[in-house]
């Protein structure tokens, strides 16, 4: 076989029948790894299969990206089926030839043994017909001008897809980095030209709800390996913020958005009109669904995807503990080893921590450092006692007013609450009474708080956090969620809020 394309895919269910059949016109098979779908990607491949096109079709349903080991897998077991060039391809990429007719022309024989392939980045636009399902034939126009293109193949590498020979796919050596842009072989770089004959059109940005999806299932799984502060991919926070703060306003700009990798170079939007020719046929097996609902329902189910690994993985989770250490400091100076709590947290359980604020200055604002596991703090309350024995009780909105978070931690928007996600790094909380008129001097401060590692509950969060617009259907879909949840997680106080409460956050008017 000339060439094998390989492919990890996710959540491709508007695309891949598209993708599938316009490169195997090009193509002599595709392997096609799906990676824990959560839509009609794994039946719309397995129809696509029956049909007689030559599909191989694999499932690892395992949590996190890890896109480079699944990548050289693929990659081995191409060559070791026969194919001269292993073709690394995503589920969005379609290849593109200057004589569309012919077919995929082999690299000439003295070529290295990586070649690079080139994108041709597709949007969205303002002129584009909607009612057309076919991403590959809706979006007409492309970026008039590819970031880095004047660059060496090195400083372009990050827009620039892998063509690996068979000997060097064969070596048990070769590994693809994540992004299917660099091959290595022995832990060094292969040295690589550029093809010329044909290149890679790349449909990233179809819809609002396609993308939106994307961003928010990347940022659940990341919060479920341990961290949002990854380096691969982080450029979809940008986009992130805009989805969950404003998501009418982000559709409506959406065919001015460009891919967020690129958009953070400040690469120009100027795009012309340039359609691919697309040489795979009618669709017949993508369903065609209202866009929210396809969003929505992507999220609830990915969501419960979640719950249920945690529940399999940690059913004692209401029992267990970890420890935490709390530094107390003010002034702007290091806190002292008298100032450290040290304190064993029942996760889910209310906690009180108290502090003696005896030597601290009557106007100084307070920090207090968390260190320990990662997980979801809940402020619930907080309280000052006096010295003459009164106290002053704060919680609620209130609690906005006086608190500020930093250092390794993303806050979390909660109607009563002041809620946080403390990640791995160490998380301050500063308070400033005197913003609230609560003037000292104070003998201590009790905090009461709930601790939470429980991914599910934090990818829970991110969703009830995304302001989407208030129809019937949605509120539908967050119920279904939360009764999804709670039946799959048997934990005390899991979800402690009522629906009302969920409705009320998520479809908060401006």
């Amino acid at each position: 076989m000339n060439f094998i394309g390989v492919a990890c895919v996710k959540n491709e269910e508007d695309i891949i029948e598209a993708f599938v059949r316009h490169n195997l016109v090009y193509l002599d098979r595709l392997l096609v790894l799906d990676h824990g779908s959560t839509d009609d990607t794994p039946s719309i491949l397995k129809a696509l299969q029956e049909e007689g096109l030559d599909l191989q079709i694999l499932h690892d349903d395992s949590l996190g990206k890890f896109q480079g080991e699944k990548m050289t897998a693929l990659m081995h077991q191409a060559a070791e089926q026969g194919a001269r060039w292993v073709v690394l391809l995503d589920g969005d990429e379609f290849i593109r030839t200057a004589d569309p007719s012919l077919p995929l022309p082999l690299p000439p024989p003295d070529s290295p043994a990586v070649l690079k392939v080139a994108h041709i980045t597709y949007g969205a636009h303002s002129s584009d017909d909607t009612s057309e399902r076919n991403p590959a034939l809706r979006l007409r126009h492309r970026l008039k001008s590819e970031p880095c293109q004047e660059l060496s193949l090195k400083q372009r590498q990050g827009h620039l897809k892998a063509l690996v020979r068979r000997d060097i796919a064969l070596n048990p050596e070769t590994t693809v980095l994540q992004g299917n842009h660099v091959v290595l072989l022995g832990g060094r770089e292969l040295e690589s030209a550029l093809c010329r004959d044909w290149t890679l059109a790349h449909f990233s940005l179809r819809s609002p709800t396609q993308y939106a999806s994307k961003v928010v299932i990347n940022a659940l799984q990341k919060l479920c390996r341990g961290s949002m502060m990854a380096d691969h991919s982080s450029f979809y926070f940008r986009h992130l913020e805009s989805i969950r703060s404003d998501y009418q306003t982000f559709v409506k700009d959406f065919p001015t958005l460009l891919p967020a990798y690129i958009e953070k170079t400040g690469h120009p939007r100027d795009k012309v009109c340039d359609p691919l020719p697309y040489r795979g046929g009618p669709l017949r097996h993508t369903p065609v669904r209202e866009e929210l609902s396809r969003l929505m329902g992507n999220l609830v189910t990915y969501s419960e995807t979640l719950a249920r690994r945690q529940g399999e993985s940690s059913p004692a989770v209401l029992e267990a503990t970890t420890c935490l250490s709390f530094l107390l400091g003010w002034d702007d100076t290091a806190p002292s080893a008298q100032n450290r709590v040290d304190r064993v947290i029942s996760l889910l359980v209310p906690q009180t921590v108290s502090f003696s604020l005896l030597k601290m200055d009557v106007e100084s604002p307070i920090s207090v450092e968390w260190r320990g596991a990662i997980g979801l703090v809940e402020i619930q309350e907080l309280t000052f006692v006096r010295r003459n024995g009164g106290a002053v009780k704060m919680s609620g909105n209130s609690l906005q007013e006086v608190l500020e978070i930093g250092g390794d931690a993303r806050f979390i928007p909660h109607a009563q609450y002041f809620t946080f996600i403390k990640e791995i790094g160490p998380a301050t909380l500063r308070l400033e009474p005197g913003k609230n008129g609560l003037r000292g001097p104070w003998e201590s401060l009790e905090v009461r708080f709930v601790y939470d590692t429980n991914p599910a509950t934090i990818g829970i969060r991110f969703i009830q956090a995304m302001p989407l617009a208030s129809d019937v259907e949605q509120r539908r879909l967050i119920v279904h969620l939360e009764k999804k949840v709670s039946e799959l997680v048997t934990l005390g106080g899991f979800l402690r809020h009522q629906i009302d409460w969920i409705c009320s956050l998520v479809f908060k008017k401006p």
